[in-house]
C-alpha cells in the first residue's frame, strides 16, 4: 500500500519517450482533478481490513458489526464515487496518461461497488443476529451470510481476472514504466525493457492536445 501511495504521489517531472528518446515531461496538474492518493489509501485500507475481518469471521470472534459497516461503507463511497468520475471523465486524459483512467478508475470503481454491496450483507447480518436468541439461529443467520456473498464472488473473480489482464497489458506495453525520479519504482526504471541512463533529458511540457 506504502509504494502504491508513493506512486500516486509522483513528482511534477516524469520522462516522456518521444521518437525513441526520453525527454523530461512537466505535468501540468492544474488542467485537471487529480486524487490518486485518496484513492490509493481506500484501496489499501479496504484491502487490509478485509483480511482483518475475514479472520475475525472465521474464529467467531465478532460481537459488534457497527464499526465494520461504518468502516467499509466509508471505503466504499470514497472508492465509488472517486472511481465512477474517473471512468467517465476521463481527467488523466487531460496530463497525458488516458490509460491510467481503465488502470485506476474502473477497477476503483468495480471495488467501492463491492465494498457497498459487502456493507447491504453486513447490515443484514448484523439485524438478523440481534434477532436470534439461541446458538443454532445464530449459526444459520451466518451460514445465511455466507450464501448472500456466493453471487457476488461472481463478480470478484470477473474483475480478479481482469486486473490480471490490465497487469499482463501493462507489462506488455511498459504501461507502467517508472522514470528514474519517482521513489522506490524509480529504482525500476531500466527494467525490463527500457534504459533511461542512456536517454538525453530536455525540459518539455505536455502539448495543447492533451487539454
Amino acid at each position: 500500500m506504502i509504494i502504491f501511495i508513493i506512486h500516486a504521489m509522483m513528482p511534477l517531472e516524469i520522462i516522456l519517450i518521444k521518437n525513441k528518446e526520453a525527454v523530461m515531461m512537466i505535468i501540468p496538474w492544474e488542467r485537471t482533478a487529480m486524487y490518486n492518493t485518496l484513492m490509493a489509501v481506500a484501496t489499501g485500507v479496504a484491502l487490509i481490513l478485509l483480511v482483518w475481518f475475514s479472520q475475525i469471521y472465521k474464529k467467531r470472534l465478532i460481537h459488534n458489526l457497527d464499526g465494520w459497516i461504518a468502516a467499509f461503507a466509508l471505503l466504499g463511497v470514497i472508492l465509488a464515487l472517486t472511481g465512477l468520475h474517473m471512468t467517465l471523465t476521463w481527467p488523466l486524459a487531460k496530463v497525458g496518461f488516458p490509460f491510467d483512467n481503465i488502470i485506476f478508475g474502473e477497477p476503483s470503481t468495480a471495488f467501492g461497488f463491492i465494498l457497498l454491496a459487502f456493507t447491504y450483507l453486513l447490515i443484514r447480518l448484523r439485524n438478523n443476529l440481534e434477532k436470534q436468541t439461541s446458538l443454532k439461529n445464530e449459526q444459520a443467520a451466518l451460514t445465511n451470510f455466507n450464501d448472500s456473498l456466493k453471487p457476488l464472488s461472481i463478480f470478484i473473480t470477473a474483475m480478479g481476472l481482469a486486473l490480471v489482464a490490465i497487469a499482463i497489458a501493462g507489462m506488455v506495453y511498459q504501461l507502467f514504466a517508472a522514470p528514474p525520479q519517482e521513489p522506490i519504482s524509480g529504482m525500476f526504471a531500466t527494467h525490463p525493457h527500457s534504459n533511461h541512463k542512456q536517454y538525453q533529458r530536455n525540459n518539455q511540457t505536455i502539448p495543447n492536445n492533451f487539454s
